[in-house]
């Protein structure tokens, strides 16, 4: 059995209201104003010890894919007891180089 106090009860209202403040922050601001002031001056907003951990990063990734494709063309050919003809091979070991 429930018991209600009348007085505890509010009527709900059609009104809503919320007040959300401003974000801001010292963090935000500073780090906008420098990717601005480099993107005004002429750069694009990377650090050039990031840009160059990237392009290593990319240069490391495609040397494993280019490896694997000439490592995956040797099985497949050790699998046929057949030496690879020189010119298939070329063609199959530039085929990383070649892909885009």
């Amino acid at each position: 059995m429930l018991f209600f106090v009348e007085e505890d009860i509010t009527a709900p209202t059609n009104a809503f209201e919320f007040n959300e403040t401003q974000y801001s922050s010292v963090l935000k601001d500073a780090i906008y104003n420098g990717l601005l002031d480099e993107v005004q001056t002429g750069g694009y907003g990377l650090n050039p010890d990031d840009e160059e951990a990237l392009w290593n990063r990319e240069r490391d990734r495609e040397a494993i894919n280019a490896q694997f494709t000439i490592d995956e063309v040797k099985r497949n050919y050790s699998m046929t007891n057949f030496p690879i003809p020189t010119g298939l091979s070329i063609s199959h070991w530039s085929e990383p180089c070649n892909s885009p």
